[in-house]
């Protein structure tokens, strides 16, 4: 086994169990958290989401990207973007702490002003521990933050379910999300032998941030799309409208984000390694595209197919709006990992500039959608996002392409024959939805029969690399693969 493949499945296993763990607590969470809040505490929260995502881009400026991608890191160099994270984390409190009545009057939502003060606590907490997740992560050691995260989401989890049953209503979110901030943040400082010194570099911030300055930009502007959206909604229609997408958005977000998440936080800083062998660096996110593909592919479009009845039975009929999202959310992450891949490719070369101007072709895409359906209601603001992700991809793989000889046809070759075949065994699926049962009975007939279609036709036609993940699992010296 090549060092590369030992490195990825070491940290495949912990990242893995870190996500996967997170993930299904944060999901059996989210279900009791959405059967006792309504719609209008979710959209509440999210009126505020645009104002955090910048901030929190600001405090990092994509110098944690910056110190893994760095082959030879100094003490300096650590301790230089901590100091710095503390001191821009401390200043974007003070300004969303003085803008608070501002934000709340815009949406006319009183409220806003203590919640928006509150919630700013969290990057400042946050910033004294973020140096330290990011060396683990540089040393491809996954398995101390796998044990760490897991039980204080856990803990923070119980918080915010504790909090909304007394009735705390949107401050049930918010505190739920400060105590695991500040758990992880203390937590930590025990377990990571890593100290910063006093010490603050100018020479190690230039060198760092003339790779990231892009990144942040980019950042920015992505945020500011994503997040204004729900900024829109809730300006212009309402907070229960709000409501509906955010939870529409987060449950399609998770099984996508999760598979990413687990690969790609592996791949990172490995690959960085071997940033000067493009061909074998090619190679191997080739076949992440297609191991990805198979798996995101068939588990978002069987989502689509099941969107119904899944949000009926876990969160109640009260949430029965956000399903159109839903189903939108759910091809528009179903694509997700694509520009993934091709960003990472980008960053991996130390290519931020060509990523900085991919993005700005990107947003002006983005943002045309948008404006188009703004006045046409939230489903349709919804479906311009998911019309601009596909028109982000083709600009994606033409700078791959023309970079690294990845461009679109390669990259369509990989992943078009899974999207093909999720769509003949998830239409079954579909159909049975329109049905009158009861949501548990077409969730039992519905997921094992397209799951059996699909695993069924994959082994059928033999694809290397479903045999490639059944290798991997314990079951494999019964399949004689």
């Amino acid at each position: 086994m090549t060092d590369i493949k030992k490195e990825t499945l070491k940290g495949f296993k912990w990242t893995a169990l870190n996500s996967f763990g997170n993930r299904i607590v944060s999901f059996l969470l989210g279900i009791v958290l959405a059967r006792l809040l309504s719609p209008q505490d979710y959209g509440v929260v999210g009126m505020t989401a645009i104002f955090f995502a910048i901030a929190s881009i600001m405090v990092d400026s994509g110098l944690s990207t910056a110190l893994i991608r760095k082959k030879n890191m100094t003490i300096e160099d650590s301790s230089t973007i901590f100091f710095f994270n503390i001191f821009v984390s401390t200043l974007c409190f003070l300004i969303l702490y003085i803008a608070s009545p501002y934000i709340a009057s815009f949406f006319k939502t009183p409220i806003l002003v203590n919640i928006v003060r509150v919630s700013a606590l969290t990057m400042v907490i946050g910033a004294f521990g973020s140096v330290h997740w990011t060396l683990m992560s540089k040393n491809v050691n996954f398995k101390t933050p796998a044990l760490v995260s897991f039980p204080v989401n856990i803990t923070s989890g119980i918080i915010g379910v504790v909090l909304a049953y007394m009735g705390f209503g949107p401050w049930a979110l918010v505190l739920q999300s400060l105590a695991a901030t500040t758990i992880n943040a203390i937590v930590v400082w025990f377990i990571s032998p890593w100290r910063p010194k006093l010490i603050f570099s100018i020479k190690s911030f230039k060198e760092m941030f003339g790779f990231s300055g892009n990144l942040v930009v980019n950042a920015v502007v992505d945020k500011f799309y994503n997040e204004g959206v729900g900024m829109v909604i809730g300006k212009f229609y309402s907070p229960a409208q709000l409501g509906y997408y955010s939870k529409g958005q987060g449950t399609a977000q998770l099984p996508s984000t999760f598979l990413y998440s687990t690969v790609g936080n592996v791949l990172f800083p490995i690959l960085s390694k071997i940033q000067d062998d493009d061909e074998k660096l090619i190679h191997v996110y080739s076949r992440y595209m297609r191991i990805l593909s198979l798996v995101i592919f068939f588990g978002m479009i069987l989502m689509t197919a099941i969107a119904r009845p899944l949000t009926i039975l876990l969160y109640s009929d009260k949430w029965i709006p956000a399903i159109i999202f839903m189903q939108i959310f759910c091809l528009r992450y179903m694509l997700w990992h694509i520009h993934k891949i091709n960003w990472d490719l980008l960053l991996v070369k130390g290519r931020s500039d060509w990523a900085f101007k991919k993005e700005v072709v990107n947003k002006i895409l983005n943002f045309t959608c948008l404006f188009l359906a703004i006045s046409w209601g939230p489903v349709a603001i919804c479906m311009a996002g998911f019309i601009a992700s596909i028109l982000n991809i083709i600009v994606n793989t033409y700078v791959a392409g023309h970079l690294f000889n990845f461009g679109f046809l390669k990259q369509f070759k990989d992943f078009f024959p899974y999207i093909v075949i999720s769509v003949i065994c998830c239409l079954p699926a579909w159909g049975i939805s329109f049905l009158n049962w009861t949501p548990w009975v077409m969730l039992i007939v519905q997921i094992p029969l397209s799951c059996a279609l699909y695993l069924g036709i994959l082994y059928l036609r033999k694809d290397q690399e479903l045999f490639e993940l059944l290798r991997l699992l314990p079951i494999n010296k019964y399949l004689k693969l």
